[in-house]
């Protein structure tokens, strides 16, 4: 079966992928040299193949970016079976997980039903034809047609002494027999000629006919409860049971589709089947682990020290793993959304050999996920998904799904057949800040001092040049427990950050708090996390980007992009204590210096603070074109 993608180059493999997976052509490249290496290994001799180890595959990237996706889509194009594991089924309470054997057992039952769907295909055209007589003969009966001799029950056989007949019985099976020889009257082959060139046209469709099919019992065992047992009848008896049928009533259409696969069946060769299962699951199978980081975290960096329960799992986890060398064939793929915090043991050859970054789409990507997903649903004029890709920056796969799904709703909840650009809107304020509250109650001051606060931002982000411009401004609070906001709208994807553009930011974070001390003289908490996300970016220019000039250009951020509070705890700073305060004078003098450029920049459009504060208490809301035209 591996001989559909093992004949194909990665370019055309990457070419099919095209068609259900957008963007993401060099993650979906390298999946498929993977593979072709693969395939060539299988090509050596055995002396040399075994030392060569078969490469496995981790892919990277953000949530919702289709790292599943390819996975299942590869499998599909492979015709090959796939399991899907769940990295959770391994617990922090010890390893409660399946072992490899399991794995590859139900990677065999998954085969199984590729297979026989496969042989049942190749059937379809010998099954119609029968089914078509039997739809006929359900139509247009003719003579009972019953095996002489056949058991009328499951005991006559047993009753008959092993199958001997008695007299009357040979008789009435005689009488039959002399019936079903005798022809059929013409006028009913005729009726029945007329239905078959009907049932070709389709005009029957919707007719009900009574057709016999194969009766599954629930239950067909024989309970024997004093001895606690219970024995299966049919498993006793076998071949020499009857298959059981029953009458079902149906439209034709309905009729086929049941007939087709009974028919199919009988077809087929299960032994031929299960041989070929088997070869698949060990040649092509693909065993899939999902989100591996939720388990193979870096030992040593637990609460416990190297001897907590959650280190014990992934020990045994990595066994298991080594465990998958035995079925050469098998590919196993995993994938992460934490690659920081892998143990060196996971990445290590032999394990994941092949690491394939599946990252966020550019703006091209965006805009061909979004014509997919806006393919069935009814776009206003007013709609552009040119100009949403480009103010969608950042946003994965999923968000685009869930961006438009969530105008959908908003445009059905308002009674409209077709989606409007205020629908997007709404929906793309939903998906980057959340929900607003409209029923929480604040009062006319704390109202007054969120619409400077915003405005505050918002002159920001329209004045300096690197950031912005701005989308909407709200002082309505959300489920992020924000009293308002102010969403900006990134036109552009940028592969890096400059330190003008992170200076800016920073300038932007500390607007609020300006804008507070300027009309009020008197200071909130609310830019506690303004201050946060501030203090970070300094810090970072600092200790990790080598942006400061004192200090020069060394690392002295130890720490990766995310938090991972085992290894954060047991993390010992790299430098002195004199190092130490010379960074925070550092970081203190970046933000002060960022504060007194907020400062100038709001005090120089104070007139524009106070209109926009004073059109934001009246609205709530304000969008890029009202704000914009303040100035």
């Amino acid at each position: 079966m591996a001989s559909k993608l093992y004949s194909m180059t990665p370019k055309e493999i990457v070419a099919e992928l095209d068609k259900y997976i957008i963007g993401q052509k060099e993650a979906k490249k390298s999946v498929a040299i993977a593979l072709r290496n693969r395939y060539r290994r299988s090509l050596l001799s055995e002396e040399m193949r075994e030392e060569i180890t078969p490469k496995n595959i981790l892919m990277m990237g953000p949530t919702g970016c289709g790292k599943t996706e390819i996975a299942r889509r590869l499998a599909k194009l492979m015709d090959a079976p796939f399991v899907k594991v769940e990295a959770t089924k391994f617990t922090e309470v010890g390893y409660v997980g399946r072992d490899v054997d399991s794995m590859v057992r139900d990677l065999v039952e998954a085969s199984m039903r590729v297979t026989k769907q496969s042989k049942l295909e190749e059937k379809y055209s010998v099954a119609d034809k029968i089914v078509e007589e039997k739809l006929v003969e359900a139509i247009i009966p003719g003579k009972n047609k019953k095996k002489p001799g056949q058991p009328k029950n499951p005991f006559d056989f047993l009753m008959n002494s092993g199958g001997y007949t008695s007299q009357k019985q040979q008789y009435l099976d005689s009488q039959t027999a002399k019936e079903e020889a005798a022809p059929e009257d013409n006028s009913v082959e005729m009726a029945r000629e007329q239905v078959r060139e009907q049932l070709r046209q389709g005009l029957l469709e919707e007719q009900y006919v009574e057709i016999e099919v194969t009766d599954t019992p629930k239950g067909n065992q024989l309970d024997m409860s004093n001895e606690g047992m219970s024995i299966a009848i049919g498993n006793i008896f076998g071949d020499m049971m009857p298959q059981k049928t029953k009458k079902k009533n149906c439209k034709v259409k309905d009729a086929r589709k049941i007939l087709r696969e009974q028919e199919a069946q009988k077809l087929i060769d299960m032994d031929l089947v299960t041989d070929e299962a088997i070869e698949n699951a060990e040649q092509n199978g693909i065993i899939f682990i999902d989100e591996i980081d939720a388990v193979g975290r870096k030992r040593g960096t637990g609460l416990g020290g190297g001897h907590d329960e959650r280190e014990q799992t992934l020990n045994q986890m990595l066994v298991e793993m080594d465990g998958f060398g035995v079925n050469e064939g098998i590919i196993v793929m995993a994938a992460t959304n934490r690659v920081d915090i892998l143990d060196p043991a996971i990445l290590r050859p032999g394990r994941f050999d092949r690491k394939i970054v599946v990252g966020r789409p550019d703006v091209k990507g965006r805009l061909e996920i979004l014509k997919v997903h806006a393919r069935k649903k009814p776009l206003g004029d007013d709609v552009d998904l040119d100009s949403l890709s480009r103010t969608t920056a950042g946003f994965t796969g999923a968000d685009l799904e869930n961006l438009l799904n969530e105008a959908a709703i908003y445009a059905a909840r308002n009674g409209r057949r077709y989606i409007s650009n205020s629908d997007v809107n709404y929906a793309f304020v939903k998906v980057g800040i959340g929900v607003e509250k409209k029923s929480r109650i604040i009062s006319e001051k704390e109202k007054k001092i969120t619409a400077y606060h915003e405005a505050g931002h918002a002159i920001l982000f329209h004045v300096l040049p690197d950031v912005g411009p701005v989308h909407t401004i709200s002082i309505i609070p959300t489920g992020l427990g924000a009293a308002g906001y102010t969403m900006p709208l990134p036109e552009k994807d940028e592969m890096f950050n400059t330190k003008g553009k992170m200076i800016q930011n920073i300038i932007v974070s500390l607007g609020g708090r300006v804008a507070e001390e300027l009309v009020f003289d008197d200071i909130t908490t609310g830019a506690s996390q303004d201050i946060k996300q501030a203090t970070q970016t300094a810090r970072s220019m600092v200790t990790r980007y080598g942006f400061s000039k004192e200090l020069g250009l060394i690392n002295y951020d130890d720490d990766s992009d995310e938090v991972f509070i085992g290894r954060d705890l047991a993390h010992a700073r790299p430098y002195s204590e004199a190092v130490a305060g010379r960074i925070d004078d550092e970081v203190k003098e970046i933000i002060d210096d960022c504060y007194k450029q907020a400062s100038d920049i709001i005090a120089k459009h104070r007139d524009v603070l106070d209109r926009c504060a004073e059109l934001l208490i009246e609205k709530e809301k304000v969008t890029r074109e009202e704000f914009e035209a303040l100035f």
